[in-house]
Parts: C-alpha cells; structure tokens; sequence
C-alpha cells in the first residue's frame, strides 16, 4: 500500500496538501481558512506587514531602519553611523493576533529580523527576546543569526511539511491540515480512521505551544520559574485543578482548533459550566453573578511585555493582592 502511485506521481504516504481534504471535510475547511492557524507565515513579498512598514523606524541610539519593496520582494537597509547593510526579508511569522515578526537571509544564513509590528500597539517596536543597546554592527542591526536547527523549529511550527535543513521545497505555508493530521496519501486514497492523526492531547497542541520544561524550578506553579511562561497556554493547563481532576480536559476542550478563538467570554464560560454546577456564592466578597465572571477571576490576562497580552491557562484562585 505504501508504495502505490497516486494522481500526480506522488506516494501513498507523502503529503497531498490541503486542498486535497477539502471534498470530504468542508466545514473545517472553510472555518480553518479564516482561522489564525492558517496564517501562522506568509512571504513578506505583499504581506500585511510590507504595507505598515511604509516609514523608517529610528531607533533612539540613531540606527536607522528603512523598508522598501522590489520586485524580487521586501528588503531592509539598515544604517549605523557611516556603516550600511541591506537584506531581504522573506518570510512573515505570526498571523497578526499579537504581532508580526519577519525572517531573512544573508550570505546564506538565516536571521530574525530586529523589528517586528505589534498589533495591539500598533507600531513597530523590537522583537522579543533582542538586546535594546546599539548594535556593534550594521549586520548585527539586520537582527539576530538563527542556527540550522532552530530555524527549522520555527518554520516547523508555522508552516507545513517542513523537512529539517530547512528544506522549504515542498512547504506549505502556515498550518495546514497535514501539520496536526500528518501526510494524508494513503488517507485520501482510502479514508479511514486508522491512516490519519487524530491526537486531540495536550501534548499534540504542545508539539509547538510548549510543555512545562522538566527541569523547571516548580513545574505546579510555572510562574514562578519563569513568568514569561504565560505565553504557553499548555505549561499553565497542565498546572492546572482543572486539568488534573478531570482525567481528560485537553485545549480542544475549550477550543476548536479549526477556527479562530473565541472573541466572547460566555462561550468560555459555559465550558466551565459543563463541569462546575451553580453552587451558592460562599462569600460575599466573590463577584461571580449566575455562574458568570469565571475568566475574569480564574484566568487573567496579563501583559508580559509591552504589546503581549495573553490568558493565563493555570485556571486558579489568585493569591491575596494579585494584580488582574
């Protein structure tokens, strides 16, 4: 079976690309195409990040970034002091919920861009996890080298079918089907249950939303070993009540990975109704009115770094002066 021809020459187990789960499964589909999954990475060559990025970005130590388009794509010339270095940016990372941040190449090597647009704030501002003080160089100002490994992570996980080197050749960009269902060749051959993924885990959603790291400080309390854990929704879930009680709570639980998250809170709050039943008020102080508030009790936002704000997953009653 695994090595009968299928249309266009391809093999029984190789990736077929999404279009080709469109006939049996158009209603996740059409919810998957408007979803943020779907543009986790796009070219910058016309992205949406081309057109806001349409005036220099100075920094306060005097480098100056300038944004162009040509035909070859989008490049960026930097200038520190007498000192000038120019590259193409080739790729945007993230679907513009929280920001976007572009990817390019130098001689060869790929880097993480310095700027990225934040879309709560939006204006540019720097990307995450790079120095603010004055670059040495007009190269190092280009943003920082990323290994063949890492790189191939970060494409791994906002794109699909990506072979490590990076090999981009049969890539498709953002994820689709085949990122969380695996290759679909022998399931579009033959549909069944048994030739396709179907792992609705913690841990498949971790594959690139992160698992606690076992050798953190104190894995039942993340935020003590690293507060920035809060951008990993699975690190604060699997710390959870919730999630220990239950036996079988997973992020599908709450949400549906073909579509966008919720804008509301009641959709959420009726989840957490499914397991926890109206029960008086045991304090005068709580302000939960006929079942509701939970999110705003139980699962703050907090705001890490300027310009990202995410949930916080542990679903927990908050130590006495907690700031919301």
């Amino acid at each position: 079976m695994l090595w009968i021809l299928i249309a266009g020459g391809l093999l029984a187990q190789d990736f077929v690309g999404s279009k080709s789960c469109v006939p049996c499964h158009a209603e996740q589909s059409r919810r998957h195409a408007a979803s943020f999954h779907e543009r986790a990475l796009r070219p910058a060559a016309g992205s949406r990040f081309a057109d806001l990025m349409d005036r220099p970005v100075v920094e306060r130590s005097g480098v100056e970034l300038h944004y162009s388009k040509s035909e070859t794509g989008f490049q960026v010339e930097v200038r520190r002091d007498a000192d000038s270095r120019t590259a193409t940016l080739d790729w945007i990372f993230g679907a513009g919920m929280l920001a976007f941040t572009p990817v390019g190449q130098r001689d060869g090597a790929y880097f993480e861009h310095r700027v990225s647009w934040y879309s709560n704030l939006q204006r540019p501002g720097m990307t995450m996890g790079h120095p603010i003080a004055k670059p040495a160089t007009a190269t190092a100002a280009l943003g920082q080298a990323q290994t063949a490994g890492t790189i191939f992570r970060c494409f791994n996980c906002h794109a699909t079918n990506v072979r490590p080197g990076p090999d981009l050749s049969g890539m498709q960009a953002g994820i689709q089907c085949e990122r969380c269902h695996g290759a679909a060749g022998n399931h579009v051959q033959a549909p069944s249950r048994r030739n396709i993924r179907r792992d609705a885990s913690v841990e498949a959603c971790a594959e690139c939303h992160r698992m606690p790291d076992p050798k953190a400080l104190d894995r039942l309390r993340p935020e003590v070993s690293d507060p920035m854990s809060i951008r990993f929704a699975p690190v604060g879930l699997t710390a959870s009540k919730c999630f220990a009680a239950s036996g079988k709570m997973s992020c599908t639980t709450c949400h549906d990975p073909h579509g966008r998250p919720q804008a509301e809170k009641p959709a959420y709050e009726k989840k957490c109704q499914g397991c926890h039943a109206l029960a008086p008020v045991a304090s005068s102080a709580c302000p939960r009115v006929e079942n509701t508030n939970c999110l705003s009790c139980h699962m703050r936002k907090a705001t890490p770094l300027p310009g990202l704000t995410f949930t916080d997953h542990r679903i927990r009653i908050y130590p006495a002066g907690a700031r919301n």
